[in-house]
C-alpha cells in the first residue's frame, strides 16, 4: 500500500487551506525571529569591539587635549587679542633699553608727565628690570616685551602689533641701543614723529652697540636725533654722510639729561653721612671704581687693584656694573689680598647703605673716580671730579683723554703714579667741559624741543620757529 504523498506547504501568499497557511506563517515568523536574534548578537559583538577601540582613542585624545587647552590658556594671558585693548592716545612714547638710555630718558619722561603731557615710558632689557622694580612710575607702559631681549633681537610680529594697537603716540622717542627700538620706530612711522637719542659724546663710528639699531632703522624725513654735545653733532653728521642718509634728517644738540641727574644727586648728598654709613674714617682719601663688563675688563680691574693695594692710607670703593654680579671683582680682590678695597655689591648692602650709595653720591665723596671704559667717567668729570681710565691706550681713546681732561693708565705702576699725583694736587678748579659743547639744563632743552614738535608737528618747522633749543642742523646727504 503506497503512502500518501507529502503535501508541500504552500507559501503564505498562495491560496490554500487555512490551517496550512497559518502553519506557514508561524514557521516563517520563527525563522525571522531567529535571524533577527542572530543579527542582534553579531551587532552587539561588533559594537563591543568598536566601543573598546573608540573608548581607547577618546581617552587618548582627552589626555592629549589637556596640555593643548592649558597652553592656549597660558598664551592668552600674555598675548591678549589686540582688538579687546583700548588704544591710548599719547603725546610721547619713550622706549629705553639699557641704563644709558634710561638714565637719559627717564628724567625727560618725569618732567613731561609733571607738565601734564600724556606719557608712557617703556623698558626693554636692563631698563625693564630697573623700571619694574620698586616704586615704578605711574606713567610706566603696561606693555613691555620683558628683560630677556638681546641687542640684536627683534620683537615678534604679534608683540609689535599689540604695542601699535595699544598706543597711538604723536612722538616716539627711543635710545639707540637695540634693534627692537628701531623696529618700534618703524612700526609707528606713519602716525608718530620719530626721535632717536644718542647718549654718547664719542664718535658713533666704531660703536658696535649702535649696529643693531642702525641696521634696523628706516631713516627718512622727518627724523630727529637728540645729541649730547656740539662736538658729537659734528661727528654724527660725518657718520650719517658715510651711511648716505637721506636729506632732511635733523640733528638737535640737547645735552644728556643723565648729567642733570648727577647734578641733583650731588646737591642732595651729605658726605659725612655717607662716610659714616660705610665706616670710612674722616680725612681718609677715597677712590671710587665704576665697574664694567667689556672683554678685557678683568685685566683692567686687576691692574687697578695691583696699583693701589699698597696704599693703606686710602680707601677704594668698587661698584660692580648693574649688568654683573660682582663675582669677577670679588675674586680679584681676594686673590690680590687688597685690604684697602671695599666691594659694594647690592646684595651685601643694608637698605640704608643701598639708599645712600648711588653712583653720583659715591662720586661726590671720591677724591678720584676710576673706571675702565664706563660713561661714569664723563659724568664724574662733568661735575668737576678728576678721572682716571684704566685701559690700553692703543685700543681705547675718548675726547677726555685726547684733550687732557682725564688720565689713562695701563700698568700698576702707571696707576700708582696717577693716584699719587692726583691726591697730592688741588683738584678744586679743574678745566670745564665747555670746549666739548655740552650745554646746560639738558632736561629743559629736550622737553622744550618735544613741546615745540608737539605744537608745530614737523621738525623742520621746529627748527625754523626758534622755540626748540637744539641746533636744528639739517643733514643734506647725497642720495
Amino acid at each position: 500500500m503506497e503512502p500518501d504523498p507529502v503535501r508541500p506547504v504552500p507559501p503564505a501568499s498562495q491560496p490554500g487551506p487555512k490551517p496550512f497557511q497559518a502553519l506557514a506563517r508561524a514557521a516563517q515568523s520563527s525563522q525571522n525571529g531567529l535571524d533577527r536574534a542572530a543579527g542582534w548578537k553579531n551587532m552587539a559583538l561588533k559594537f563591543k569591539s568598536k566601543f573598546k577601540f573608540h573608548a581607547f582613542n577618546e581617552l587618548a585624545w582627552f589626555f592629549l587635549a589637556i596640555p593643548t587647552v592649558v597652553g592656549w590658556l597660558g598664551l592668552s594671558c600674555f598675548f591678549k587679542p589686540v582688538e579687546f585693548r583700548k588704544t591710548a592716545e599719547l603725546d610721547c612714547l619713550i622706549v629705553a633699553y639699557d641704563m644709558g638710555d634710561l638714565n637719559g630718558l627717564a628724567p625727560v619722561a618725569e618732567r613731561m608727565d609733571a607738565k601734564g603731557y600724556r606719557i608712557r615710558l617703556m623698558g626693554l632689557g636692563q631698563a625693564h628690570k630697573s623700571l619694574h622694580g620698586q616704586n615704578p612710575p605711574a606713567y610706566l607702559a603696561d606693555l613691555a616685551p620683558g628683560d630677556a631681549l638681546a641687542r640684536e633681537q627683534r620683537l615678534a610680529g604679534l608683540q609689535v602689533k599689540e604695542i601699535t594697537a595699544a598706543y597711538q603716540p604723536r612722538i616716539i622717542l627711543t635710545g639707540m641701543a637695540c634693534a627692537a627700538q628701531a623696529q618700534l620706530i618703524n612700526a609707528f612711522d606713519r602716525n608718530a614723529l620719530p626721535i632717536a637719542f644718542y647718549d654718547n659724546v664719542e664718535d658713533p663710528r666704531g660703536k658696535s652697540y649702535l649696529r643693531p639699531f642702525m641696521e634696523e632703522i628706516r631713516l627718512k624725513a622727518p627724523f630727529t636725533f637728540f645729541l649730547p654735545s656740539e662736538r658729537t653733532e659734528r661727528l654724527f653728521r660725518s657718520y650719517l654722510d658715510d651711511l648716505r642718509a637721506p636729506p632732511g634728517i635733523r640733528l638737535a644738540v640737547t645735552g644728556n639729561p643723565a648729567l642733570a641727574a648727577w647734578d641733583r644727586a650731588f646737591a642732595g648728598t651729605d658726605p659725612h653721612l655717607l662716610r659714616a654709613a660705610l665706616a670710612i674714617p674722616a680725612g681718609r682719601k677715597v677712590l671710587v671704581f665704576a665697574g664694567g663688563y667689556e672683554p678685557d675688563y678683568a685685566d683692567s680691574f686687576r691692574i687697578f687693584i695691583q696699583g693701589i693695594k699698597g696704599r693703606p692710607d686710602l680707601q677704594a670703593l668698587v661698584v660692580p656694573h648693574p649688568k654683573t654680579d660682582g663675582l669677577i671683582e670679588e675674586a680679584i680682590i681676594r686673590s690680590e689680598a687688597a685690604g684697602n678695597v671695599q666691594l659694594l655689591k647690592p646684595a651685601d648692602l643694608s637698605p640704608r647703605q643701598a639708599a645712600l650709595c648711588t653712583m653720583p653720591a659715591l662720586a661726590m665723596l671720591a677724591d678720584l673716580v676710576v673706571c675702565s671704559q664706563s660713561s661714569v667717567g664723563l659724568q664724574a668729570r662733568y661735575l668737576g671730579k678728576p678721572v682716571l681710565y684704566v685701559a690700553d691706550p692703543r685700543s681705547y681713546r675718548n675726547f677726555l683723554i685726547e684733550d687732557g681732561l682725564a688720565a689713562i693708565a695701563h700698568t700698576p705702576g702707571e696707576v700708582a703714579k696717577v693716584v699719587a699725583m692726583t691726591l697730592a694736587a688741588d683738584t678744586r678748579s679743574l678745566p670745564s667741559l665747555a670746549a666739548a659743547g655740552i650745554p646746560p639744563d639738558p632736561i629743559g632743552r629736550m622737553v622744550a624741543d618735544l613741546e615745540a614738535m608737539l605744537k608745530h608737528g614737523e621738525p623742520s618747522r621746529v627748527a625754523a620757529s626758534g622755540l626748540a633749543p637744539g641746533s636744528g642742523f639739517v643733514v643734506q646727504s647725497a642720495p
